[in-house]
């Protein structure tokens, strides 16, 4: 509540990358590019304060630009730290691809985005993002985070080590990543609704219904998911559970064992009805193989199943990969 913090907000604006953006200007290229996202967060936030349009408009241009034209099929971008000229990444998958800080930055970003207006597309984002970058960024074994992840056929993923030479800034947003893969699963709106962003196994309480919540699934490797009001306050509202784009519309939504008809609306499947403790809503979605293009060029293409993109296994690190790399060969690869 104190201005003078807005006001030093206002010395560190950036006119040369902001400015541009503020008038949907595509103007990235050979930026580079995680010093620009907490720009652009601090923007949305002096948005939500003050309301200034120009910001705003800023923040949801950087958004989509990023994620429709600088992005590689894991949710990541920028090639060595930078952006390249808008729809080229095609030209860019090198073995330094995708620095972990930048999707870190924008799942903030997005955040920020769907609090203004609920919309499934915002979390399709967030959720290959999340799954494909973020997950694949920490090694299970050892607990060490990637600076990069390298999408070139047969470059290595380097991870850091317990000895202080390897502490990169991405072990640090690293380590807060995996702190918040509970954060953006339920949400609520001012109408009432409850929302489904993300299908990872959860409880939570709902506070405005007295509310207890339980979601089960084995997402992404299996097409259910099952949300249980196993603590309610009985009530009529409305539940929105995410139907992603990549899903073509196939989604089957049922309550308590029976089908249910759901009203499809800005990427949600929305059920409304009077609801009571021991409810069941479930949503199964199709898991099928399919290909996605590179964004500016049809021929670099990634195989994808549901949410999750899939890579070939080349072996362990210490084995340098020097043979013919792997081929799928036919008129239909899938």
């Amino acid at each position: 509540g104190d201005p003078r913090w807005l006001r030093m907000a206002g010395l560190f604006y950036d006119n040369r990358v902001l400015d541009p953006l503020a008038q949907r200007e595509d103007k990235l290229a050979n930026f580079h590019a995680n010093t620009q996202v907490p720009k652009l967060i601090g923007l949305a936030r002096i948005h939500e304060l003050t309301g200034d349009a120009a910001k705003g408009t800023a923040a949801r241009f950087f958004w989509e630009t990023v994620t429709q034209h600088h992005s590689y099929v894991i949710g990541g971008n920028a090639d060595r730290e930078y952006f390249t000229e808008p729809d080229t990444i095609a030209d860019h998958i090198t073995e330094q691809t995708c620095e972990h800080c930048n999707t870190y930055n924008m799942l903030k970003l997005t955040r920020h985005l769907w609090s203004w207006q609920p919309d499934g597309a915002l979390f399709d984002y967030y959720e290959r993002a999340h799954l494909n970058h973020v997950m694949a960024a920490q090694d299970p074994s050892t607990g060490g985070f990637t600076y990069m992840t390298p999408l070139m056929t047969g470059a290595d993923r380097a991870y850091s080590t317990t000895k202080d030479d390897a502490f990169w800034c991405c072990v640090g947003s690293g380590m807060e990543s995996h702190a918040k893969h509970g954060e953006s699963i339920f949400w609520e709106s001012g109408d009432g609704t409850f929302y489904v962003n993300l299908y990872i196994p959860a409880d939570a309480a709902w506070a405005a219904r007295k509310a207890a919540v339980t979601l089960e699934t084995g997402y992404p490797f299996t097409p259910e998911a099952t949300l249980t009001f196993t603590k309610l306050r009985t009530g009529t509202f409305p539940v929105a559970l995410r139907v992603p784009r990549w899903a073509g519309g196939k989604v089957q939504v049922s309550v308590n064992g029976k089908p249910e008809t759901p009203r499809i609306e800005r990427g949600y499947a929305i059920v409304t009805r009077r609801w009571q403790a021991g409810d069941r809503i479930a949503i199964t979605l199709p898991l099928d193989l399919r290909i996605e293009a590179t964004p500016g060029n049809a021929q670099t293409v990634a195989i994808l199943r549901g949410p999750l993109v899939l890579a070939a296994d080349l072996g362990a690190n210490e084995q340098k990969w020097e043979r013919a790399d792997p081929a799928l060969v036919g008129g239909d690869v899938l």
